[in-house]
C-alpha cells in the first residue's frame, strides 16, 4: 500500500507531512509469530525508516492473557507522552508494505480509532469487527471509513486522545455516583479502570477488561438459531470489543471507523481474507 492512498482529498504528500505520527508498534508475539507476519513487519519497519517515521517497536511476548497484555501495551503508551499513535498487531496477520503507517495517519486525521477489515480464521465464521450497520456493503480496497460498533485489535491504530479520554472517564467512573439508577452503576462498573500490578512491574491500567452488556442488536434476524434478546439480554464482549464499548462510553460523539484500504491476511491453516469470511462452511456437493 503505498502511502499515496492515505489522503481520501488526493493530497497525498500533504497529508503524511501534517499527519506523520510518531508510533508504538505493538507486535503480540507470546504464541510465535507467523512468517508472513514477521516479513510484514520487516518491510514495514523499513518503510518507516525510509520515510523518517519516528517509532518505537515494542513485542509483547510475556503474557498471554490478551485482555492483560493489550492493557499493559496500551499502559505503556499512555507513559510515553512524545507518541501520537498506539498500533495493535496481532502475531497472524499479514498486509501489505505501508498498511501500518496508512492507518495510524487516518487515526490521526480523524482522531479516532481505526482497524482494518480481516477474516475470522475460519471459513464463514465472518470478520472480527462489526459494522453499526451488518448489513454494510463495501469494497475491498477503497479509502472508506466505515461506522463501527466494535473493533478487533488485531490491526488496529489508537491515537492518543482517544486513550486519554477513555483514561480521564475510566478513573473518574465512581466519582459522584450516588442514587443512580442499576443500569448506569453497571455501566460505571463497566467504564471503570483500575491500577493493579502483574508480576512486580510497573503499574497498567485494564483498557481491555472483558465486560458484559446488555445487546444492542438483535441478532436474532441475521442468525436465527441464536437467542433473541428478550431470551438472552446480555452479550459477553471480549477484550477487543470491551475497550471498543469503553472508547464510545467515554465520548459518544466520537465514531470508531473500519477502514476497507488495508489489504489483510489472517493466518491459520491457511491465509483466510474476508473473500472467506462470509462463505458456507459445507462442501459443496458434487455427483461423481
Amino acid at each position: 500500500m503505498a502511502i499515496k492512498e492515505i489522503d481520501a482529498l488526493g493530497n497525498a504528500k500533504g497529508a503524511l507531512e501534517s499527519h506523520k505520527p510518531s508510533v508504538m508498534l505493538c507486535l503480540f508475539s507470546y504464541g510465535g509469530v507467523k512468517g508472513q507476519t514477521l516479513w510484514s513487519v520487516i518491510q514495514e519497519l523499513r518503510y518507516f525508516d525510509r520515510l523518517g517515521v519516528n517509532f518505537i517497536f515494542h513485542s509483547v511476548d510475556d503474557d498471554a492473557l490478551i485482555s492483560r497484555s493489550r492493557s499493559k501495551a496500551l499502559s505503556a503508551f499512555m507513559a510515553n507522552k512524545n507518541l501520537d499513535v498506539c498500533f495493535m498487531l496481532d502475531h497472524d496477520i499479514e498486509f501489505e508494505v505501508g498498511a501500518v503507517l496508512s492507518t495510524c495517519v487516518k487515526a490521526k486525521m480523524v482522531q479516532s480509532c481505526v482497524a482494518g477489515i480481516y477474516s475470522a480464521r475460519a471459513i464463514g465464521r465472518g470478520m472480527s469487527s462489526r459494522p453499526l450497520d451488518e448489513r454494510v456493503s463495501v469494497a475491498a480496497g477503497a479509502d472508506t471509513l466505515i461506522p463501527a460498533e466494535y473493533l478487533g485489535g488485531g490491526f488496529l491504530a489508537i491515537p492518543r486522545l482517544v486513550v486519554d479520554e477513555v483514561f480521564e472517564v475510566g478513573m473518574s467512573a465512581w466519582k459522584e455516583c450516588d442514587n443512580h439508577h442499576v443500569e448506569e452503576l453497571e455501566r460505571r462498573a463497566n467504564m471503570s479502570l483500575h491500577a493493579s500490578l502483574y508480576a512486580g512491574r510497573a503499574p497498567s491500567y485494564d483498557f481491555f477488561r472483558p465486560i458484559c452488556v446488555p445487546r444492542t442488536i438483535e441478532t436474532a434476524k441475521l442468525r436465527p438459531d441464536l437467542p433473541t434478546v428478550e431470551e438472552v439480554p446480555y452479550e459477553y464482549l471480549s477484550e477487543d470489543w470491551a475497550f471498543s464499548a469503553r472508547c464510545r462510553w467515554a465520548n459518544p460523539s466520537r465514531p470508531l471507523y473500519l477502514w476497507a484500504m488495508p489489504w489483510l491476511r489472517h493466518w491459520g491453516d491457511f491465509g483466510f481474507s474476508m473473500s472467506t469470511a462470509f462463505l458456507s462452511e459445507e462442501a459443496p456437493k458434487v455427483k461423481l
